[in-house]
């Protein structure tokens, strides 16, 4: 009778974390559908959520969301503890449909700590993904931020990367 309760129990626990998972990612397709215009909602939102037993993919979500959040409610996104979860996955599953918002905010990551190398690669990678999933705000995004952080450097690449931009606010 040992095993049959040992088994029983083992099902039950796997019920409990199912739902759990569940129930986080219905909140963070909440918090996802807010996180542009009510970014402190979000977070609020994402805040309710009991990160233990959540699956790879929902913590990365869970962890890309709360930055995209931070960073709209005009916080900077120089810590990694956040984005090295939404890291370990997303390079990992590039054909995610999260991955150009993740490169996006990966590229933010290094050019707040100085490696603009890195960042460059980062939100190149985020724009042209973007571009192919029709993700034009997030590829404007990355644009606008190869175009700010090139201005000084090589300003005529990036006066192609504002051209990029202008391309797709009026097609």
């Amino acid at each position: 009778i040992l095993p049959y309760i040992a088994v029983m129990f083992t099902l039950l626990l796997a019920a409990c974390s199912g739902e759990a998972d569940k129930v986080a990612k219905e909140k963070m397709e909440l918090a996802n559908a807010i996180v542009n215009e009510n970014p402190d909602s979000a977070m609020r939102i994402l805040e309710e959520i009991d990160k233990q037993g959540l699956s790879e993919h929902n913590l990365a979500h869970y962890a890309l969301l709360y930055t995209i959040a931070q960073d709209k409610s005009g916080l900077d996104v120089d810590d990694d503890s956040l984005l090295r979860f939404a890291h370990e996955y997303y390079s990992a599953n590039t054909t995610d449909s999260m991955y150009a918002r993740y490169a996006y905010y990966m590229g933010k990551y290094y050019l707040l700590n100085d490696s603009d190398k890195i960042a460059h690669d980062m939100l190149r990678t985020s724009a042209d993904v973007a571009k192919e999933q029709n993700e034009y705000y997030t590829a404007c995004l990355a644009l606008g931020k190869l175009t700010n952080s090139l201005s000084h450097i090589n300003p005529q690449v990036a006066i192609e990367y504002a051209k990029d931009v202008v391309d797709i606010h009026c097609n």
